[in-house]
C-alpha cells in the first residue's frame, strides 16, 4: 500500500474538515494500492469485497471529495467513462493501446523536456500539460474495439 497517499488524504481531509469514515478509507486504500486506472464501477466492485453494501453514490461522492482535495485525476481516454488515477509521483502522459486498452504511463524524461523546449521556442512557459497518445502495436491488423483495461505499466524515457 502507498502509505504516503493515505497520509496525504488524512492530512488534507482533516484540514478541509471532512469526516473520516470506514467507507471513505476503503476507497482511499484501494486507490493507494491500485496499479491501473479503474473506473468508478471497478472501484465499487473492489470496495464491495470489504463493504458489500457500499453504493455507487458513495464511490462518486468520495471520488468528488478526492478530486477537490487534489488527490485524484479523472481521465476519459475516449471510451465514454472516466478512469480514476490517484495523484502521486511525477506528472506523466499516457499511451493508450487502441487494440487491447493497455495504458502505459510515460514519465518525465525526453517527452517532458521536449514539451518545455517547444513552449520556450514559441515564447511560452509551460505550466501544465495533458498528453494522451493513442496507438496500436506496429504491424497490427486488428480494428479498434472497445478497450478492456489491463494493469498500467510505467515506461521511463
Amino acid at each position: 500500500m502507498n502509505s504516503d497517499y493515505t497520509d496525504q488524504y488524512l492530512e488534507r481531509a482533516k484540514t478541509a474538515g471532512y469526516k473520516q469514515t470506514p467507507q471513505r478509507m476503503a476507497v482511499v486504500e484501494e486507490l493507494a494500492e491500485t496499479t491501473d486506472h479503474p473506473t468508478v464501477e471497478m472501484l465499487l466492485g473492489r470496495v464491495r469485497v470489504k463493504y458489500p453494501r457500499f453504493t455507487m453514490a458513495s464511490v462518486y461522492r468520495t471520488i468528488s471529495m478526492l478530486e477537490t482535495l487534489g488527490l485524484v485525476i479523472k481521465h476519459d481516454f475516449n471510451e465514454g467513462t472516466s478512469r480514476i488515477e490517484p495523484v502521486c509521483g511525477t506528472h506523466h502522459g499516457h499511451l493508450i493501446d487502441v487494440d487491447n486498452g493497455d495504458i502505459i504511463e510515460l514519465t518525465e524524461g525526453k517527452i517532458e523536456q521536449l514539451q518545455h523546449e517547444i513552449a520556450d521556442q514559441l515564447g511560452y512557459e509551460l505550466v501544465d500539460y495533458k498528453l494522451e497518445i493513442y496507438a496500436r502495436p506496429k504491424g497490427s491488423t486488428t480494428m479498434p474495439n472497445t478497450p478492456t483495461r489491463k494493469l498500467a505499466t510505467v515506461l521511463e524515457d
